[in-house]
């Protein structure tokens, strides 16, 4: 029986446990949007795939389309992926993946929310991010998202960070999504 292998690149958003090696990952992709991947042995020590796998790497992808969703046959990358160092930033990302997996769905293609993502990855690749930027970062970047999925988000990039916050905050409440804030 014949597949057809899917090519994408684009980053790794999440990686949870299923089994005793395998991973279940999520995949964000300019070509594909969310795409859930299941990793067969990735947890292995024998594996070639283990190294690629990282939260927030920059990789490239094939995949397999199966029974039950989509199978990971090869990872690699070109640049050595990007693995953030500090703290602030892992989790400057981490609120931002939350964000996005929630605004949308899988497989929902949408190359400008890529573009924000990339854009804000690359930021943290070149700048030391501090406590203080956190906060002023993360607004700024949800904002640009909430604007770019039609949602009415103020784009003065001169307001301070507590405007930021509060029209961030007013747009999830007035569209239901209390629980990303």
């Amino acid at each position: 029986m014949a597949y057809d292998v899917y090519t994408l690149d684009g980053f790794v958003i999440d990686i949870r446990d299923s089994g005793e090696f395998d991973k279940n990952i999520t995949f964000f992709s300019k070509d594909a949007g969310i795409v859930n991947v299941k990793a067969i042995s990735a947890s292995k020590p024998t594996s070639k795939m283990r190294g690629f796998l990282i939260r927030f790497c920059y990789i490239d992808i094939d995949v397999v389309h199966g029974k039950t969703g989509y199978r990971l046959i090869r990872a690699r990358s070109f640049d050595n992926g990007f693995l953030i160092h500090k703290k602030e930033a892992y989790f400057l990302l981490c609120r931002f993946q939350k964000l996005i997996m929630m605004l949308l769905p899988e497989g929902a293609l949408h190359s400008g929310v890529f573009n924000i993502f990339h854009n804000l990855v690359k930021h943290l690749e070149k700048n030391i991010i501090t406590d203080n930027d956190i906060g002023i970062l993360f607004y700024k970047y949800a904002l640009l998202v909430l604007r770019e999925l039609g949602y009415r988000a103020h784009t003065d990039p001169n307001i301070n960070f507590q405007e930021q916050k509060r029209e961030y905050e007013f747009i999830l409440y007035e569209n239901g999504m209390r629980d990303v804030i």
